[in-house]
């Protein structure tokens, strides 16, 4: 390890003298392994493979997620962390400009944009696409605005917006500027 200049060797470990002592045994920025916490992606990127160990802690500021080294010390090896998962991938937390799987009563996976909520057979009953604006229900890959895999039941009134005709009506149902009924035929 490079010599810091204006520090004190130290050959043994460091702890307070008793309990009145006010200093600190410890400051994250010249430890190694521990907590940290860095100002944003580039600080906790460039923390030296000397600072680090496996397992290590990381509270990145901005966003404020934390982070955890997992399998090896690499900047690849890094995991956003959830406390309520045991250490795992983030679970139930940190959820803002994030993919959501949820099975049962937790999260089980995050990537960008979006939700799925499954049952406990990992089956999508519901998906909300932040990518192309979409809902789904009983599908994660909705091929309309709204899209209902299976059947439906509305305890009420569907309402049709008048409208005319419009372009592409293969399969659909809609009501002309008259009230008339009218159904697309697919092809």
């Amino acid at each position: 390890m490079a010599e810091i200049v204006g520090s004190v060797r130290v050959t043994g470990f460091i702890a307070p003298t008793d309990t009145t002592d006010t200093y600190a045994s410890h400051d994250a920025v010249y430890g190694r392994g521990g907590l940290r916490s860095v100002a944003d992606e580039s600080g906790r990127l460039a923390i030296t493979e000397d600072r680090r160990a496996e397992g290590m802690l990381v509270w990145q500021i901005d966003p404020g997620v934390m982070w955890q080294l997992n399998g090896g010390i690499t900047n690849s090896d890094w995991i956003e962390y959830s406390s309520s998962n045991s250490g795992g991938p983030a679970s139930d937390t940190n959820i803002a400009n994030s993919n959501l799987t949820f099975n049962d009563d937790r999260v089980t996976s995050l990537s960008t944009y979006g939700f799925t909520i499954q049952d406990s057979f990992s089956n999508p009953l519901a998906y909300f696409s932040g990518t192309d604006s979409r809902v789904g229900i009983g599908t994660d890959s909705p091929s309309d605005l709204f899209h209902v895999a299976g059947d439906a039941k509305i305890d009420g009134v569907l309402k049709l917006e008048r409208q005319s005709e419009p372009t592409a009506v293969a399969g659909g149902l809609y009501a002309n500027e008259s009230d008339e009924l009218f159904f697309g035929v697919s092809s």
